[in-house]
């Protein structure tokens, strides 16, 4: 009898322990995990003048109620004569329900977010696009994760 409650309790603190674990994988940053279910992406941003281009299509964000983005790393360059910014919206340049993700970057800036972790979370359903003016273009690389 004494044996049973044993193996029972030992059992109960196992479920116990894989509920907590489970628990806590429910919140790991997509940007930050190794999982066979994260697909990691890189974005290019060749940017010569003033646009709104799509760096990350609606084909890879998913359908609404699918695949989430995150916004992993942000590594552009602007001209002296340039400023841009991130954005999103539906259409093939984000044209419509344009919502903005970033402030506006200002010419001559460098931007390297070197912190580990998730930067921007955007919603389903949704491109990606960068709005830039001037002339000077706006170079680099965006790194995202789709979950």
């Amino acid at each position: 009898m004494r044996k049973k409650i044993k193996v029972m309790a030992v059992a109960g603190l196992i479920l116990l322990w894989g509920g907590m674990a489970l628990a806590q994988l429910q919140g790991i940053d997509p940007c930050l995990t190794n999982t066979v279910t994260v697909s990691r992406h890189v974005a290019a941003v060749p940017i010569s003048s003033a646009t709104t281009t799509a760096i990350i299509p609606t084909s890879t964000s998913g359908a609404t109620g699918g695949p989430q983005n995150y916004i992993c790393s942000l590594n552009v360059v602007t001209g002296s004569a340039s400023t841009w910014k991130l954005e999103y919206g539906t259409g093939s340049i984000c044209a419509t329900g344009t919502q903005a993700l970033t402030g506006i970057y200002p010419a001559s800036s460098t931007i390297y977010s070197a912190t580990e972790g998730t930067q921007i979370v955007v919603p389903t359903g949704q491109n990606i696009c960068i709005l830039s003016t001037g002339t000077g273009g706006t170079n680099g690389y965006i790194t995202y994760v789709v979950q």
